[in-house]
């Protein structure tokens, strides 16, 4: 009974994962041009939230986020989840700046 309980646990966390590569795909071919992220910790999968690193990683648009909460001593994980979530979104394309709204 508990290797079926076990491998069933993993095929549940295997699916949960993959609807972020789900969604990013799906973002990724629909017209859109910006995704607006809002962040906290404890909403997302995976350790301390890591599987929305997935979702980002895979996303070929600007990406706008708010963060929340700043932990003053977060957990090791978190404090890894925030500098991998920074080289993500560094990686991503940018918005181009002007000082005229609505100029590109």
């Amino acid at each position: 009974m508990f290797e079926k309980t076990s491998a069933l646990s993993a095929w549940r966390a295997t699916m949960f994962f993959l609807t972020y590569l789900r969604a990013a795909d799906f973002l990724n071919i629909s017209n859109v041009d910006i995704v607006c992220l809002q962040h906290e910790f404890g909403i997302f999968g995976g350790p301390a939230g890591g599987h929305i690193l997935a979702f980002l990683r895979e996303l070929r648009m600007p990406v706008v986020t708010t963060l929340h909460t700043v932990l003053r001593e977060p957990r090791p994980e978190q404090r890894r989840l925030r500098f991998d979530y920074q080289q993500v979104l560094d990686a991503l394309p940018q918005i181009p700046y002007n000082r005229h709204i609505g100029e590109r």
